[in-house]
């Protein structure tokens, strides 16, 4: 059977390897509406409007992933300075 320590570091990184995932599954879904978005006609005022909308969107999400890859980050860090004591 796996020591509290194993188990809690493999929660941790799971968590930190899924974050990063959709992090870069993000940054492709925001480059490929910037590539859509050249696309757009510049006189069709409602498909700019959807286009900056869906933009906002996605940075959004994005910025989101990102403070939590930084807050799994953070508390790896954390963990790794404490002692066994404190994570049981």
């Amino acid at each position: 059977m796996a020591s509290h320590e194993q188990i809690y570091t493999t929660k941790i990184l799971l968590n930190s390897e899924q974050a990063t995932k959709e992090i870069d599954k993000l940054d492709k879904k925001v480059k490929e509406l910037k590539k859509r978005r050249k696309d757009i006609d510049p006189l069709d005022s409602k498909a700019i409007q959807a286009a900056n909308k869906e933009d906002e969107k996605q940075e959004k999400k994005l910025g989101i992933m990102r403070n939590r890859l930084t807050g799994i980050n953070k508390a790896l860090d954390d963990m790794s300075a404490a002692a066994l004591s404190h994570l049981t």
